[in-house]
């Protein structure tokens, strides 16, 4: 079975529904360099890292379609995000590339990391972590790379420097995201530090070999939400991402054009991983054996206030505490993992799902909402996808 890169989050799960149980699946790779307009769909980039993640997965898989081998094919291949990934994953199953020229491509990019965000780069904005070369872990994230001894959020500088520098010349937005650089720090921290905690080990407590855990983020200027380019990239189906995007320039356009409240912009912050799945590492089960409704029940618990599935003996406050945060920041969370694809829209529902806390504080529960019927039930069955995306999406506006 040949097939071709997705070109929508929409494909992406109606081409992972469509792959046969059994059988050689060969990739066309082709269209990672048709690349300007695709780049500019939210969340379309990082989701298809986990697209990229879930097919090489498959016994028989091997991606094709440069007429370029060996180490020249990954260089061309890393400079998309999702070809990156595909370049650092233990190959072998890249036509034309050897397990050899595949290591050295891995160990030289990743030592070349550990000076980033000053990389001579266009994809300054992607951090990654290759678990079975421990020692080239980013520094940026490790205080002691070997011992994976993590920095606490209050050494994120370096992290939040990287993101400024994907602004480029936007320096509207610039000055909007320094106003938020406390919680940006908190929230990258917390994600990525629940893909160390969670998502190095299967579900048997085993280190995995292709474990790849990263930090992706992108800058989306207000301009891309035009109405004609928005219609032709994403308006063709109603997403959450859709309506809230709509939602927030909807108002951008309503305020006066000299207020410094309007919208520079857009963040994306996604964290991602290869390992187990939300569900399944903390059920300690395969999905197989996991309804829809139980992972979906699973993934929210994960978002709970002092849970946590760890056994230090420390309360769970990371995922929830990124919720309390996106509420501040009128953000949008997305989830997807093992068969569920969730969300949560802060700006349209505020209000809703809101609880007091103590000394009357309003924070956010920890309920998210299904991809596709939002608040209807049954909760829908997504085709199973390998690792975990958790996506924050974050208006840039006066504060």
């Amino acid at each position: 079975m040949k097939i071709s890169i997705p070109s929508t989050i929409s494909e992406i799960d109606q081409s992972l529904g469509n792959l046969p149980d059994k059988g050689a699946v060969e990739v066309n790779i082709d269209p990672f360099f048709k690349w300007e307009e695709r780049q500019k769909i939210p969340l379309y980039t990082s989701s298809l890292i986990q697209w990229i993640l879930s097919v090489w997965r498959r016994e028989e898989t091997f991606f094709s379609g440069l007429h370029v081998t060996g180490g020249g094919f990954l260089q061309q291949l890393s400079q998309t995000a999702p070809g990156l990934f595909l370049s650092l994953l233990p190959n072998g199953k890249v036509d034309g590339v050897d397990r050899k020229q595949s290591a050295d491509f891995r160990r030289r990019y990743l030592e070349a990391q550990q000076n980033w965000p000053d990389l001579a780069s266009s994809f300054s904005e992607i951090l990654i972590c290759v678990d079975s070369l421990p020692k080239l872990l980013p520094k940026q994230l490790y205080l002691l790379p070997e011992e994976r001894t993590l920095i606490d959020s209050e050494a994120y500088g370096e992290i939040f420097r990287g993101i400024l520098k994907s602004l480029g010349d936007a320096h509207d937005a610039k000055s909007k995201l320094r106003g938020r650089e406390d919680a940006i720090c908190s929230i990258i921290f917390e994600l990525f530090k629940n893909t160390h905690d969670h998502a190095r080990h299967g579900i048997e407590g085993v280190e995995l070999v292709d474990s790849i855990r990263g930090i992706y983020t992108d800058y989306y200027p207000i301009e891309y939400f035009d109405s004609k380019y928005f219609q032709k990239v994403a308006g063709e189906e109603s997403t959450p991402l859709s309506r809230y995007i709509g939602l927030v320039v909807g108002d951008h356009i309503r305020k006066d054009a000299s207020s410094e409240k309007k919208i520079s912009g857009f963040l994306e912050i996604t964290i991602f991983d290869s390992g187990p799945g939300l569900a399944a590492k903390l059920t300690g089960k395969s999905i197989a054996d996991l309804t829809s409704e139980l992972q979906y029940e699973d993934v929210i618990k994960c978002f709970g206030k002092g849970y946590s599935s760890t056994t230090s003996g420390a309360r769970g406050f990371g995922l929830w505490k990124v919720l309390s945060m996106l509420r501040s920041l009128n953000g949008l969370i997305r989830v997807r993992t093992n068969k569920v694809h969730l969300s949560r829209d802060f700006r349209a529902l505020q209000g809703l799902g809101v609880v007091s806390h103590a000394f009357g504080e309003k924070v956010p529960d920890n309920r998210l909402y299904d991809w596709t019927r939002g608040f209807l039930a049954p909760i829908s069955e997504y085709p199973s996808i390998e690792g975990t995306n958790i996506s924050v999406f974050i208006p840039l506006e006066g504060l």
